[in-house]
């Protein structure tokens, strides 16, 4: 289990000792990782996990993603890795359940993360050109219709971009540089 750097292992304990060992080893820290052997012990040990906590649990299974590396058909797993990431970033009350496969891959920096973030309000001047640019260099995909994470589309001065957070896409109106709504 890790927690803002802080490090505790639980070894020798199974079963509900070992979940209950994890619950009051997360309850110290806002944002906290588990990592066990695979899926289905994560799965398993989220069910368990579930009766003692009222903190959001998120499993990031090994099936679903392949690190970072941005596949079409693996959105959803990108999706979750992201989510959990971010979430950890912003010090939200979270517990990660990783597979041992998953923990074991090189991810991003979070310096990363704050670099493939943009702010932007109503208001504000920002190139429509500039945002599309930027969206495709951290991998988003221009689709003829915004349907799922991981995609844009423009359609005049209208951009709809799926991000993660969100569960639906979020559209931004210009009138030429200037942000009109979103």
């Amino acid at each position: 289990i890790t927690a803002k750097g802080m490090k505790t292992n639980i070894t020798g304990l199974s079963g509900n000792g070992f979940v209950y060992s994890a619950k009051e080893s997360c309850k110290k820290h806002k944002g906290s990782i588990i990592v066990v052997p695979d899926t289905k012990s994560a799965e398993r040990f989220k069910e368990d996990l579930s009766y003692f906590t009222s903190k959001d649990i998120l499993v990031i299974s090994e099936e679903l993603g392949r690190g970072f590396i941005y596949e079409r058909e693996d959105r959803e797993g990108l999706y979750e890795k992201i989510k959990g990431a971010s979430r950890l970033l912003n010090d939200e009350d979270i517990i990660l359940i990783v597979p041992i496969i998953e923990a074991l891959k090189k991810y991003p920096n979070p310096s990363d993360f704050k670099y493939m973030t943009e702010e932007i309000k109503v208001g504000e001047e920002y190139s429509p050109e500039k945002l599309r640019r930027k969206l495709q260099k951290i991998g988003y995909l221009n689709t003829p219709v915004t349907e799922s994470f991981g995609e844009y589309s423009i359609r005049g001065d209208i951009l709809d971009i799926f991000i993660s957070g969100y569960d639906y896409p979020v559209r931004i109106e210009f009138f030429g540089d200037d942000i009109d709504s979103i």
